[in-house]
């Protein structure tokens, strides 16, 4: 567990010194995920595209069921090869391999390996997360994606250069500011994208999309007008 969080927000559990740098880090694959207990309700999973299961945990017979009946009302479960216990009917890796998908009912099952190990789950989350958001945005600032009718909100956060004291204000690094590109799918027809916090509209580039620079400790809320 502590390998897949450090994964997704690097350094995020440790507070370097008492200046509280680290605390807040620009994570490789933003604000996109919860942490939920493996007990679950099905209400609760069923509101997520993906689960990723985590720890050196042991599913009773009703959380695999509850976990198997996510799987084929359309989920995606993506299983570590050491779960593979609590799930005896799914296929094994072949040899030599680190990955393996396939679908029950209306959803899909992702097999990666080895047993406990995070390598190979990198590339699967970036893969789901180009297959469910409409924009693409490149390393350097954490971000959020809100999706609305007609339109998406993409907030951009810049957490380098920023230190703060106990009791004492932030300092700035002005030099850690980001230029940070976003990149809509062909498919997503964009109208406008307009800067909510900053009050700035961007031109879009040929290809579909926009270049955006946040200064150090800053924010940008991007809205994303679709056609």
């Amino acid at each position: 567990t502590w390998d897949l969080i450090d994964l997704i927000w690097p350094g995020g559990w440790e507070v370097m010194g008492r200046d509280e740098a680290g605390s807040m880090v620009n994570g490789p694959f933003g604000d996109t995920f919860d942490i939920l207990l493996q007990n679950a309700s099905p209400r609760v999973l069923d509101s997520y595209p993906c689960l990723v299961l985590s720890g050196e945990l042991r599913l009773s017979a009703a959380e695999v069921a509850r976990y198997e009946n996510y799987v084929r009302r359309g989920g995606t479960l993506i299983l570590n090869t050491a779960y593979l216990r609590d799930f005896p009917e799914y296929p094994k890796l072949p040899e030599g391999s680190t990955r393996l998908g396939f679908t029950r009912g209306e959803g899909r099952v992702l097999v990666y390996g080895p047993d406990f190990r995070v390598t190979a789950l990198a590339s699967i989350l970036r893969e789901e997360l180009e297959r469910r958001l409409p924009v693409a945005i490149s390393p350097g600032v954490e971000y959020a994606v809100s999706l609305q009718a007609g339109r998406f909100l993409v907030t951009l956060i810049n957490n380098e250069g920023v230190t703060k004291a106990p009791r004492k204000p932030p300092v700035i690094d002005a030099s850690k500011s980001r230029t940070v590109s976003l990149r809509f799918p062909a498919e997503v027809r964009m109208r406008t994208v307009r800067d909510l916090k900053n009050q700035r509209d961007y031109v879009l580039r040929d290809g579909g999309g926009v270049t955006v620079t946040v200064p150090a400790g800053g924010v940008a809320i991007l809205d994303c007008v679709v056609e």
